[in-house]
């Protein structure tokens, strides 16, 4: 039987089926009915699937999961869970504010979300804060890239990664152009941002933001795009 020690010094390779990539046994799950006891796919295409199966393809599934499960919550549940969180702000403050930002940013057009992570071009990305007093310079990275990130952090390392990326910094004063078009592609009008658009149109700009992302079809009956801008020197 092999012991824990000589599954991690395990030199011997193989390919994954869904990345290609070739990589250690240790990089893969175990599994006994595999030829050479190992899954098929690394671990980062099986967390990344974990992903998208919870925050794209079934995320309404999952949401009215948690809907039920948080109705069904203790007051010794709800007491545990607010004192993690109190905990957690105490801990790192201005964190919860400073994401909270980023993500109005999103919405209303200040930022634009890559659709993939910067270091390895997975999808889904998220926002990671090299400094929290820089709310707006953010690299965008996949969860198994953030987690690496965070692991050498905590052993006080300078993670080289971040190194090799460029950092999105957005002015939070500077949105982007949206353009409105009705349901037969036709186009309607033109405004400096979603905000100015909620103003005239009294569509949420949360929604057409989303709208402009990509994440819904419509926002009010019309059909909302972002305008791409050269940038000018």
């Amino acid at each position: 039987m092999t012991s824990r020690t000589d599954w991690f010094m395990d030199t011997r390779k193989k390919e994954c089926i869904k990345c290609h990539r070739v990589l250690l046994l240790n990089e893969f799950y175990k599994h006994p009915e595999m030829a050479d006891g190992c899954y098929k796919k690394c671990k980062d295409c099986i967390k990344q699937d974990r992903w998208d199966y919870r925050h794209i393809t079934h995320i309404e599934k999952i949401r009215e999961r948690e809907r039920e499960r948080r109705k069904r919550r203790t007051p010794q549940e709800i007491t545990a869970y607010n004192e993690a969180n109190k905990k957690y702000a105490e801990k790192h403050p201005g964190r919860k504010h400073v994401n909270a930002l980023v993500n109005n940013a999103i919405k209303t057009g200040k930022i634009i979300k890559p659709d993939v992570c910067q270091i390895c071009s997975r999808s889904n990305p998220v926002s990671h804060h090299h400094d929290y007093n820089r709310s707006f310079d953010v690299v965008w990275i996949c969860d198994s890239c953030h987690r690496k990130i965070h692991v050498q952090i905590k052993k006080c390392e300078l993670p080289p990664i971040i190194e090799r990326v460029s950092h999105v910094k957005i002015a939070p004063g500077k949105a982007n152009f949206v353009v409105q078009y009705g349901i037969d592609g036709n186009q309607i009008g033109e405004l400096k941002s979603a905000r100015d658009a909620e103003r005239n149109t009294n569509v949420g700009r949360n929604v057409i933001g989303q709208c402009c992302l990509g994440k819904r079809k419509t926002a009010g009956g019309f059909v909302w795009k972002f305008k791409k801008l050269n940038n000018k020197k």
